[in-house]
């Protein structure tokens, strides 16, 4: 079976947690291999936000383990206070992603000291988790880093392909066309949209695309919307000169142009007509899509 990336990545920031643990005589590396193993996510901001909750829980547990421990190391009594004060601090600072890992570091500082010091031992397991933290974000930025806009590249490019036969069999085919599939779809990319938006920023190198994402969703949205108002039309109009002339531009298909008097529902058929062609030439010019189907 294939290994998958993330586990190879996740493999490298354990090795390099313990090269730097033996290198710089840091005695155990497991708190900084258990820190690298949660914060490798499958995206860099994902890492961070991982990270951030796991540091803020150590941060939390030393904090309170270190009172407890100093106080009475082992007390059944204040383990049990603090373990509800670990709680508490958590849910104050409304971050409950971290409450877990808090309990754990409060109880490892408070029931594993071993005579060891106890401020030591507290602030090395935030040392430790730090160091953790780091190396899994450094190693899912620079090795072999998620092609994030491959994927939505692919997907925008169905989505535009979609439409653009969609479009065509609306002006060609006088039946009516369904809309569901192309709004699902507006919806789906959407979503994918946000969820790689804060990834591009943190990768400066791909945060030019950004402005491309967003032009292709709202060209797409523009689109959808005119198809909308003509699917709603109680009939289908005729085409004009000028949308009959750009469509046989467009398309590699000869559309038939009527001379006649344009009634209202022409008129407004024409309108949403224009506004189409208009955003797949702008989809033309930003993405490049083929303009002979």
């Amino acid at each position: 079976m294939k290994l998958g990336m993330r586990t190879i990545k996740t493999g490298i920031a354990v090795f390099l947690c313990v090269i730097v643990f033996e290198i710089f005589n840091m005695g155990s590396a497991m708190y900084a291999c258990l820190a690298a193993i949660i914060s490798m996510q499958n995206t860099v901001i994902s890492s961070f936000k991982a990270g951030k909750n796991r540091m803020i829980g150590t941060t939390i547990g030393a904090f309170v383990g270190f009172i407890c421990a100093s106080i009475m190391p082992e007390s059944a009594i204040l383990s049990g206070i603090g373990i509800m004060s670990v709680i508490h601090i958590s849910n104050i600072l409304k971050s409950k992603e971290s409450l877990s890992i808090a309990g754990v570091v409060f109880c490892a500082i408070m029931l594993k000291l071993e005579g060891q010091s106890v401020i030591v031992y507290s602030f090395s397991r935030i040392i430790d988790t730090f160091i953790g933290i780091a190396i899994a974000i450094l190693v899912n930025y620079f090795v072999a880093p998620p092609k994030y806009f491959e994927k939505i590249d692919e997907k925008y490019k169905e989505i535009v392909n979609d439409i653009f036969l969609l479009f065509k069999d609306e002006v060609s085919k006088n039946k009516p066309i369904d809309l569901s599939k192309i709004n699902k779809d507006i919806s789906n990319f959407e979503k994918l949209v946000d969820t790689y938006i804060e990834e591009f920023r943190v990768r400066k190198d791909e945060e030019v695309e950004i402005e491309k994402i967003r032009k292709v969703l709202n060209e797409c949205k523009k689109i959808y919307f005119n198809l909308e108002i003509i699917a709603s039309l109680d009939d289908q109009g005729f085409l004009n000169k000028e949308n009959c002339n750009n469509l046989n531009k467009l398309y590699n298909f000869r559309f038939e142009y009527l001379d006649y008097d344009e009634g209202d529902l022409d008129i407004v058929y024409n309108y949403h007509i224009k506004n189409i062609i208009n955003s797949i030439h702008t989809l033309n010019k930003t993405i490049g899509i083929c303009t002979i189907i």
